[in-house]
């Protein structure tokens, strides 16, 4: 019995580490792909909101909302365009999320000033998807990496940039995030190219 725990113990090891190295393989596949891909930015519309506001009779709060909203998404549109260089990088809003996971990128994706991009720069595979949310497994604030499906990348591909950081007392501008995870992104590409 005391004979099968160091064997136990050695089939676990390697079972572990195998996985190990098959998700190792797949981050430096993610990077070299997502270098000569796309992301999409994921953006919110809060029009359930806006709705309810104005179906309440409330039209001055739901122009309120809509405009905050407006001025989050030019923020996140912005942070991109002044700071992100890895690859290039696109727009969409949130109620066209399932067009995305299927692939029908046409008319529902836009660049900085909010021009539909051309399908022919779109036709790249796999391309992958970004938002401004939290991590799904950490629940951290942050700028998280997904791929096409929406599904968020994982360990060791550095998979997301903190909204919070040095023992979450500094908020970071989304400009920051997507600067610091620009550079990340550089870093690990040079590492495993």
């Amino acid at each position: 019995m005391l004979r099968a725990i160091p064997l136990l113990l050695l089939l676990a090891f390697g079972s572990w580490h195998a996985r190990a190295q098959d998700k190792a393989e797949e981050a430096k596949t993610n990077i070299q792909q997502l270098k000569q891909s796309f992301i999409l930015v994921r953006l919110q519309t809060n029009q359930k909101k806006i709705d309810l506001l104005k179906e309440s009779g409330r039209e001055k709060m739901a122009q309120q909302a809509a405009s905050e909203q407006y001025q989050e998404n030019r923020e996140t549109i912005l942070s991109f365009q002044k700071t992100f260089d890895f690859c290039p990088v696109y727009f969409f809003y949130a109620p066209h999320s399932e067009a995305i996971r299927k692939g029908e990128l046409a008319g529902v994706v836009f660049d900085y000033d909010q021009n539909e991009v051309p399908l022919e720069k779109l036709t790249t595979r796999p391309f992958f998807t970004a938002e401004f949310s939290e991590t799904e497994k950490l629940g951290i604030s942050a700028l998280v990496l997904m791929d096409q499906y929406m599904v968020p990348l994982e360990d060791p591909f550095p998979y997301y940039e903190r909204k919070y950081v040095f023992f979450s007392l500094i908020k970071q501008s989304k400009a920051r995030m997507a600067e610091l995870y620009n550079t990340k992104l550089k870093n690990y590409y040079e590492r495993h190219h």
